[in-house]
């Protein structure tokens, strides 16, 4: 998908496959290909990490007859023609980013079982804080916000559920299932 985002340097940034495409609204100079991920990835979700655009994206290949790819999280500073850093996010997909309080809360889905994890960028380290295969696929890119301190997020199952991660301190998240909008009487158990 075509995801637009503003990023730190005031540049307007869509994914576009492997590429990132750029658009500057002062000046009308543009580029369907400022970045380049690589060949077999496909951009996925953009966010501002400080002074970084933080790029997910997968890699997509076949093995045999089924479709696997690898996650990855790229942080650019929106100048040179390289990333200033690449973390692998050992999983097939990464679905949404979210900064809040400068933590960047990753979304990623797939490899195991069809969980669904959230993880974070600790220095150098990413670290999974919360995983579970009850909550459906990860959450679509623009689904996820910050809400009274919380991180929620709507399942991206299409079941109309929703989520919430909260920081409780010393490497501690708490996670919650607030609401099931579709219905008054189903339990939810986490």
């Amino acid at each position: 998908p075509h995801i637009l985002h503003l990023g730190p340097d005031r540049i307007l940034y869509c994914t576009n496959g492997r590429y990132l495409a750029s658009h500057d609204p002062l000046t009308s100079a543009g580029s369907t290909q400022a970045f380049d991920l690589g060949a077999n990835m496909e951009s996925t979700c953009l966010e501002n990490y400080g002074n970084y655009i933080a790029i997910g994206a997968r890699a997509r290949f076949s093995a045999g007859s089924t479709v696997v790819g690898e996650a990855k999280l790229f942080l650019w500073d929106g100048i040179k023609p390289t990333p200033d850093f690449v973390f692998d996010l050992k999983d097939n997909d990464v679905t949404a980013l979210k900064e809040h309080n400068g933590v960047l809360h990753i979304f990623t889905f797939g490899k195991r079982a069809g969980t669904t994890r959230v993880k974070i960028l600790s220095g150098n380290d990413i670290i999974t804080v919360f995983e579970s295969t009850n909550i459906g696929n990860g959450p679509k890119p623009r689904s996820v916000e910050v809400f009274h301190e919380q991180i929620m997020w709507l399942w991206g199952s299409g079941n109309g559920r929703v989520s919430s991660l909260i920081n409780l301190g010393n490497g501690r998240f708490g996670h919650h299932q607030p609401m099931h909008p579709r219905s008054d009487t189903t339990s939810i158990t986490g």
